[in-house]
C-alpha cells in the first residue's frame, strides 16, 4: 500500500470537473459557464443521463485526467472509459494516488504554440505550497477563481488550503458574486489572473482591506494594480513563474524587483538552479530576460521566446502576425498586447489601397474566431497604409 494521497478527496473532484469543463469546452464550442460546470458535482452522470458525453469527448477526458495524475503507473487510465459518473472518475484516481502518486503533470504552450508537458514531483510542488503557506499564515479562507488543473490553480487552490487547513471557495465562473460574499473580516487570499482582476476591478466598486489579492501567469495591465488598490484591496502580491518552473519570485505591487524564492539560486545571468524537496539542484534557463540586483532581487525585462500570457495561457503575436497575413486582403500585419485591456491587438495593411476599414476588420475579426484560440483572437483592429513604426524603424505602438 502507498503513501496516503497528499490531494483531498474533495480536490480530486474539482480538479476532475475543471479538466472536464475544459475538454468540453473545446469539442462543444461553449465556456464552461454555458456548460453550467459550476453545478457538476461527484453524482453528475457522464453519460445520456446526465452530461451526455460520446465516445470521442470521454476518450479526450480521460486522457487529461491520465497525463495530469499519471494513471497509466497505477494501470487505472482504462478503468475511466466505462465509468458512470464524475464521482467514479474521482475514487479511481484517489486510488491511483494512494499508490503511484509522486507526479503531476501539466499542460502549456511552448515556443511553438503547441501542447508542451510540464512534469513536477509532488513534493516539489508542496514545497512550494510551504513557502507561500510560511508567508502567509494568517490567511483564514482562500477564494479561487482560476481553474485548478493549471500549476498556478493547484499550488494556490488545491496545496496550499490543505498546508494551512483553511477552506477554499471556488468561484471561477462567478467571481464577483463569490468574492462579494466570501468578504468579511477574517483574512483572505483571492487567488486570481490578471484578466480576472481587471473584471474584478470594473465589477466591485470597493474591496475591504482584509483581501489579498494574488495575481499570477502574466503581467498586470498598466494602472490596473494601482486602480485595486485604490479600491480598498488590503495587499496585492505578483507572483513570478511558469508551468516549467513553478513560482520563482514574488513582489508587492509597486514594486520594482522581485524576491527570489529561497530555494532558488542565481547562477549566471541566464541560468538558476532550483532545489527540490530532495535537496537536489537542478538547472533552469527562464524564459524570460531577468535583470538581477544582487543575487536575490531581479526585474523581468521581457520573454526570450517572445511569448506573452494572455488570460493564463501563451500566445506568440509573431505566429498570429503568420497567421493573419494569409488572408488574400491583408498584406502586412502587426500584433501586440494592449496595456489597457490585458489582450491582444491589431493592425492591418491592406493588399491594395483604399480598402474601406470596417469591411476589412469585419472580414478579417470573423475568420480569426475559427482561425485562432479565444486567447490568441485579436480583441480590436486598426488599419492604415503601414505598420506604426518609430523613427530608428522599430515596431511603434498605435
Amino acid at each position: 500500500m502507498g503513501q496516503p494521497t497528499v490531494i483531498p478527496k474533495t480536490s480530486i473532484i474539482r480538479l476532475t470537473i475543471d479538466m472536464l469543463a475544459s475538454e468540453l469546452s473545446e469539442t462543444r464550442g461553449r465556456s464552461a459557464a454555458e456548460l453550467g460546470a459550476d453545478t457538476w458535482d461527484a453524482q453528475t452522470r457522464l453519460d445520456d443521463e446526465g452530461l451526455d458525453l460520446d465516445s470521442l469527448e470521454r476518450l479526450n477526458a480521460t486522457s487529461a485526467l491520465n497525463a495530469y495524475f499519471h494513471l497509466h503507473e497505477y494501470g487505472a487510465e482504462d478503468y475511466l472509459l466505462a465509468m458512470p459518473t464524475i464521482g467514479d472518475w474521482a475514487d479511481l484516481i484517489e486510488q491511483s494516488l494512494a499508490e503511484t502518486g509522486q507526479h503531476l503533470t501539466f499542460q502549456t504552450s511552448g515556443s511553438t504554440g503547441q501542447s508542451k508537458s510540464c512534469q513536477h514531483t509532488i513534493s516539489d510542488l508542496e514545497l512550494e505550497a510551504a513557502y507561500w503557506g510560511d508567508l502567509f499564515s494568517a490567511t483564514k479562507q482562500i477564494v479561487s477563481l482560476v481553474p485548478s488543473q493549471h500549476i498556478y490553480g493547484t499550488i494556490w487552490t488545491i496545496l496550499l488550503p490543505k498546508k494551512l487547513d483553511v477552506p477554499c471557495k471556488y468561484g471561477r465562473l462567478k467571481p464577483s458574486s463569490t468574492l462579494s460574499q466570501a468578504m468579511g473580516s477574517e483574512p483572505t487570499l483571492v487567488v486570481a489572473t490578471p484578466t480576472i482582476w481587471q473584471f474584478l476591478a470594473k465589477s466591485l466598486p470597493t474591496f475591504p482591506p482584509n483581501l489579498l489579492g494574488i495575481s499570477s501567469t502574466g503581467p498586470m495591465p498598466a494602472g490596473l494594480g494601482d486602480l485595486l488598490l485604490e479600491k480598498g484591496l488590503g495587499r496585492l502580491i505578483e507572483v513570478y513563474g511558469s508551468s516549467e518552473t513553478g513560482a520563482i519570485g514574488w513582489r508587492d505591487h509597486g514594486d520594482e524587483r522581485y524576491t527570489l524564492i529561497d530555494y532558488w539560486r542565481r547562477l549566471s545571468s541566464r541560468e538558476l538552479a532550483r532545489k527540490g524537496a530532495d535537496g537536489a539542484e537542478k538547472t533552469v534557463a527562464p524564459m524570460d530576460k531577468l535583470g538581477f540586483s544582487g543575487d536575490r532581487h531581479f526585474a523581468v525585462d521581457g520573454r526570450l521566446d517572445g511569448a506573452l500570457q494572455i488570460g493564463g495561457y501563451n500566445v506568440f503575436p509573431d505566429r498570429i502576425r503568420n497567421t493573419l497575413i494569409k488572408r488574400p486582403e491583408v498584406r502586412e500585419a502587426a500584433v501586440r498586447l494592449d496595456s489597457e485591456t490585458g489582450r491582444l491587438k491589431a493592425f492591418l495593411v491592406p493588399q491594395e489601397r483604399g480598402h474601406d476599414p470596417a469591411t476589412l476588420i469585419e472580414a478579417v475579426d470573423t475568420w480569426c474566431a475559427e482561425a485562432l484560440s479565444s486567447h490568441e483572437r485579436p480583441r480590436s483592429f486598426a488599419v492604415g497604409d503601414s505598420i506604426p513604426r518609430n523613427d530608428i524603424g522599430k515596431l511603434a505602438d498605435w
